[in-house]
């Protein structure tokens, strides 16, 4: 999602990643779920 974020940036750029994603399921955007113990996000088709 961002090839070119610097290791030390890391830890930004996922709770960016996280913060648009709870967002998104918050509007009804995406579902989450739990696959093999990992966290997925599935967008909603209407």
């Amino acid at each position: 999602m961002f090839p070119h974020a610097r290791p030390s940036q890391l830890y930004l750029t996922l709770s960016e990643v996280m913060g648009n994603l709870e967002v998104l399921e918050e509007r009804g955007c995406v579902r989450r779920e739990e696959r093999s113990g990992r966290i997925v996000f599935l967008r909603e088709l209407e």
